[in-house]
């Protein structure tokens, strides 16, 4: 049996009248007894039951076979197969568009191809298990092939009829290549119901939705949804409409490649005729969007924004929209609203207000639109507007009425707040409508009195009243008052306050929205202005009036009240002083109504005011009051409590001194400035009733008050200026430092010094001083340089515990000390360390490094000289040392802080040594170690020879002078290496210039000589020392006879020497002996002297 199948469909009939269909059958070469339920005939080769052969195998329950297994095969194969390509060949049988530029049709021609088409399809479920694998099979094949089978009818313009498009999209696609089923019927705003009329509107709109989508670009299916219910059972995930594909599809307008298709945004609504349409339209899609989960998070991005202005645009975060029912406030820019009737139909819940694409109107933004529709130059000044409720034009009484409405909406939450008091309500209030401060948006009255000759009790009842309106911005709305039912005690105040033409609360536009018959009333309005405005029964908010009055025009409260008048406005404050708070002090200040000194009234404004105590002189005070605005009142017994509020009170002489007349001592003569000072001096500081802290409080306002005339004639205070008793000051300062005539007098430097005269030399003075005496001695000194030095040196050493405050540790390098002279029986020697360049000049040295005179002749050439007045060992008991029992250790700290040298170190003394000898052996030819200097040659060295020989033995240091001509000999007229000196020699037995004895006066330094490497007695290597020394002077060159004499000695000693011991001869590497050309005695026999020179023993010839 052949793997065969076929299927056959019913593409025409006869008689097209006839509506019944015929039932569909399965064929096994005949015809089989039974229906399949699907709107096509199968045949194919089956494997029928065994006896009848009247149906398809069936296997037993719970069994397999291959029979059934090859039916199911045949079925899903090759019958599903045919199936397909039933259906491709029918839709072309039914002409239907394929591809584009087919021959047009119009849309219902093809919407009834389509109908008809869809009939082949199999839509009804299945419940033969082989019936419904082949179903299965032939959508799942339809699905594997990507077969372009579901159609999309979109409409095109057409001259002639409205003609349509199709376009045929796979089951299941992505992207352009995405269909979906239409279930607007079923589900979604626009289902059907149940209700006739209800549902032809229904209608209508299903169908305005559908052709938006489909001119949008939504690929929506003309089949009908059971077709979707069939590939869903066949397990192909066909898609159908929903709110969030929707949106998605929606949201691809801004993205590269856009699926739908709009006309470029922003534009009018009208210009997507094709689309939208007009707002209806756009709420249709958003309507239907709107059922989507999270909707108000997807709409960002969405062309879909539709604003009063009609304009059609993009939703966006970045540009919220405004969602109000206040936009007819602004009419001059419908273009930041949500279209009215979009914000009713969709947006008009509250969790619209949690999108960010769409905002409330907010006091900021509408002050910032505010002028698109007033002009700013008239209302947005912040100044009183001249208005006239009954105009046309905005802002007339019904515009008004509608932005405090608006206003109130915006503070309804902080006005209802339980939790908050009044006062933090205004605040609150005040804060949320601050953009609007500047805008005249308040309405008032001002009452223009005509004045008769009437009296005054009848004033308020017998003079005509004229009402002007304006508009107060409300910046200003505290210069407003509400004069609402006043009580008695207040009836003669309000009389007075409307002398002043103050503006008073107009409630009438705030609570309806025209003049006439009340179309629309309100409180609520009425009462958010009473908040911001003044009243008689806050004081505080009355002063406030009394202020901005002031304020918009400074002239217009001026001399319109009599004496009464202005005392009832300050009594009134005065009544209500314990109400009132520390900021609405300097409101009352500003109030004209105080009664001054020398008559009229008078604004108190920032001035000082004050009453004079009994005994301040008088010298100048009016120079104060005008020069200072020193303002002296007249009190009046029933204001005592306000004049106690702004602190108007009697002050003590000590607050006059300190907080006027020293404050302004600078602008009185020098004649006024002594009066106040020797009141201050003799009335103040010197009477004990004043209490100390009040004499303290003086002193510190002296301290800090410019009272003394310096030398240009401008005053400073007295701690520019320096205590002429101080030793250091008066010796480094000059006069111009010092208090002049007449402070210069023992009285008034003591009260300078009680108010901060600089009568201690700190430690930045000190260290400015030092650096002063060393610059100067470096460049122009003089002889008061070494008197400066002395001076700053003996207040160091008596400076009070001076090692605690680090002073020594900062001035122990500051070349400041006038070192200690070096003789010129020394400097005739050799020159000092740091020798100046200005000759016959002590030089100027640091502490430290500094060593001490004493040590002179044994360090005068590496280190500077401390003379005795700079010694702090010397000066032990002038140190100002804290405890007298520790002065030793307080010296020795002393001398440790300032690193002065206790005592010479072994190296200084040795290079100090080595200096002196290679100076003087250097400069011999120059006279130098003439006779007379060489006592104090001999001096010096034994000086050294001592310390070194106390000192040195063991030291590395001294290893160098084996290796320097420091052995002082001819009774100081030469030095000599210690090789070339010997302890213990015969005066005639000296080979000068080459072996000495050591002088028998520095026989004590024995042990010091034979420690650098001198010998008790001269030896073999002596003499072969002493004929080196000669060979090398005299080199191959003619010997002179002393010379002959000094080698004969040399030679003599050697060979002496080699008799009486030969072990030194191994410590001899080169020996050079006197020696005679051979030629000369053979040539020559009549020479009577002869020639010697000096010859290598290697090249001696011994005959």
């Amino acid at each position: 049996m052949l793997p065969r199948g076929g299927v056959a469909c019913l593409l025409e009939k006869k008689n097209p009248k006839d509506p019944v269909q015929r039932p569909k059958k399965a064929y096994c070469f005949l015809p089989l007894p039974f229906e399949t339920n699907l709107p096509v005939h199968i045949n194919g080769h089956f494997a029928l039951d065994h006896e009848a052969r009247r149906n398809l195998w069936i296997d037993e329950a719970g069994h397999g076979g291959y029979r059934s297994d090859w039916n199911s095969a045949l079925l899903s194969d090759v019958v599903a197969s045919c199936y397909l390509t039933m259906l491709v060949e029918v839709r072309t049988f039914l002409k239907l568009p394929i591809a584009q530029g087919a021959n047009p049709c119009t849309e219902n021609e093809i919407l009834q191809k389509i109908e008809a088409y869809e009939t082949f399809f199999p839509r009804q479920p299945q419940t033969d298990q082989y019936w419904k694998t082949l179903v299965d099979s032939v959508y799942q094949e339809i699905n594997r092939r990507e077969l372009q089978i579901l159609p999309v009818v979109r409409r095109r313009a057409s001259k002639r009829a409205t003609v349509a498009d199709v376009t045929w999209f796979p089951p299941i696609g992505s992207g352009r290549q995405q269909a979906f089923f239409n279930n607007l019927a079923s589900t979604g705003p626009f289902a059907k119901s149940p209700q006739k009329n209800t549902d032809e509107k229904q209608n209508k709109l299903r169908k305005r939705f559908e052709a938006i989508l489909l001119e949008s670009g939504f690929n929506l299916v003309a089949f009908s949804l059971a077709l979707h219910e069939s590939f869903q059972r066949s397990g192909v995930t066909t898609c159908s409409i929903s709110c969030s594909s929707v949106l998605d599809f929606y949201g691809t307008f801004s993205s590269l490649d856009p699926l739908c298709t709009i006309a470029p945004t922003p534009c009018d609504v009208s210009e997507t005729a094709a689309v939208f349409e007009n707002a209806f339209g756009v709420i249709l899609v958003l309507r239907y969007c709107k059922g989507a989960e999270h909707f108000l998070e997807k709409l960002p991005g969405l062309p879909l924004l539709l604003t009063q202005d009609n304009c059609l645009q993009l939703f966006s975060n970045r540009e919220p929209k405004f969602l109000s029912r206040y936009l007819d406030l602004l009419p001059g820019s419908p273009h930041i609203f949500l279209h009215e009737e979009v914000y009713r139909s969709i947006f008009h819940d509250a969790a619209t207000l949690k999108s960010s694409v769409l905002k409330p109107l907010d006091p900021g933004a509408f002050a910032a639109n505010l002028p698109q529709t007033l002009s700013r130059e008239r209302f947005g000044k912040a100044e009183f507007v001249e208005w006239y409720p009954d105009q046309k034009a905005f802002p007339n009484q019904r515009w008004i009425f509608r932005a405090w409405e608006f206003l109130h909406e915006v503070v309804r939450d902080v006005l209802i707040d339980a939790q908050m008091d009044e006062e933090r309500k205004v605040l609150q209030v005040k804060a949320v409508l601050g953009p609007l401060f500047d805008w005249s948006i308040l309405p008032v009255t001002e009452t223009r009195r005509i004045r008769r000759k009437i009296p005054l009790s009848l004033l308020s009842l017998n003079s005509p009243t004229n009402d002007e309106h304006f508009l107060v911005p409300l910046m200003h709305a505290a210069s407003v008052l509400d004069f609402t039912n006043p009580d008695s005690a207040s009836r003669k105040l309000v009389e007075v306050l409307q002398k002043l033409g103050l503006p008073e609360l107009h409630c009438t536009p705030l609570s309806a929205t025209s003049s006439g018959l009340s179309v629309y009333s309100s409180s609520n309005s009425v009462t958010l202005a009473r908040m911001l405005v003044s009243s008689l029964k806050v004081p505080a908010s009355l002063l406030t009036s009394l202020d901005q009055k002031m304020t918009l025009d400074p002239h217009s409260i001026r001399g319109k009240l009599d004496p009464s008048d202005c005392r009832a406005i300050l009594e009134y404050f005065s009544r209500s002083a314990s109400c009132l708070q520390d900021a609405d002090k300097s409101t009352l200040r500003k109030l004209p109504f105080y009664l001054a000194t020398h008559g009229g009234f008078i604004r108190l404004d920032d001035a000082k005011v004050c009453v004079l105590p009994f005994g301040i002189p008088r010298n100048e005070i009016d120079v104060l009051e005008s020069e200072l605005s020193v303002i002296f009142v007249e009190s009046w017994l029933s204001l005592s409590d306000l004049f106690k509020f702004l602190d108007l009170k009697c002050v003590s002489a000590v607050d006059v001194s300190c907080t006027i007349i020293l404050t302004n001592f600078s602008i009185l003569s020098e004649e006024a400035r002594l009066v106040h000072l020797e009141y201050i001096l003799s009335s103040i500081l010197a009477d004990f009733r004043i209490e100390d802290g009040d004499k303290q409080r003086v002193l510190d306002c002296l301290r800090n008050t410019p009272l003394v005339p310096s030398a240009d004639g401008t005053l400073q205070t007295a701690s520019c200026f320096y205590d002429p008793g101080i030793d250091v000051f008066r010796t480094m300062l000059p006069d111009r430092n010092f208090p002049s005539e007449p402070f210069d007098s023992h009285q008034w430097i003591t009260f300078l010094r009680k108010i901060g005269l600089v009568d201690k030399v700190s430690v930045a003075h000190f260290k400015r001083f030092a650096k002063e005496v060393a610059d100067e001695a470096a460049t122009a000194r003089t002889q008061d340089t070494y008197e400066k030095s002395k001076v700053l040196v003996h207040h160091l050493f008596s400076r009070h515990d001076v090692i605690s405050e680090g002073l020594l540790h900062d001035a122990r390098d500051i070349s400041f000390v006038a070192a200690d002279p070096v003789g010129q029986h020394l400097q005739a020697l050799c020159p000092p360390f740091s020798v100046e360049t200005i000759e016959a000049q002590v030089p100027f040295i640091s502490f430290s490094g500094a060593v001490s005179t004493d040590h002179k002749e044994i360090v005068w050439t590496k280190a500077h000289l401390l003379p005795k007045w700079a010694d702090p060992r010397v000066r032990r008991y002038d140190l100002g040392c804290p405890d007298l029992s520790r002065t030793d250790r307080y010296c020795n700290d002393f001398l440790d802080q300032l690193q002065i040298v206790k005592k010479p170190s072994v190296d200084i003394v040795i290079r100090h040594c080595q200096a002196i000898c290679f100076h003087l052996e250097n400069n011999r030819e120059k006279g130098i170690a003439s006779p007379a200097h060489c006592p104090t040659v001999v001096s010096v060295m034994e000086s050294i020879y001592i310390f070194l020989q106390d000192n040195a033995m063991i030291s590395e240091a001294n290893k160098r002078l084996k290796t320097t001509a420091c052995i002082l000999v001819e009774g100081g007229k030469k030095f000599v290496m210690p090789s070339q000196a010997v302890l213990e020699l015969y005066e005639h037995l000296e080979i000068k210039p080459f072996l000495y004895r050591v002088p028998p006066e520095f026989g004590k330094f024995r042990a010091f000589f034979e420690y650098l490497g001198c010998s008790k007695s001269a030896g073999l290597t002596h003499y072969a020392m002493v004929l080196e020394m000669l060979q090398e002077r005299c080199q191959n060159a003619k010997l002179h006879p002393n010379e002959v004499s000094m080698c004969c000695k040399a030679v003599k000693g050697l060979f002496e020497m080699l008799q009486e011991d030969t072990e030194d001869v191994a410590k001899i590497s080169k020996l050079s002996l006197p020696a005679m050309h051979p030629g000369l005695r053979s040539s020559d026999t009549n020479l009577t002297t002869i020639p010697v020179t000096f010859t290598q023993v290697s090249r001696v010839d011994f005959r």
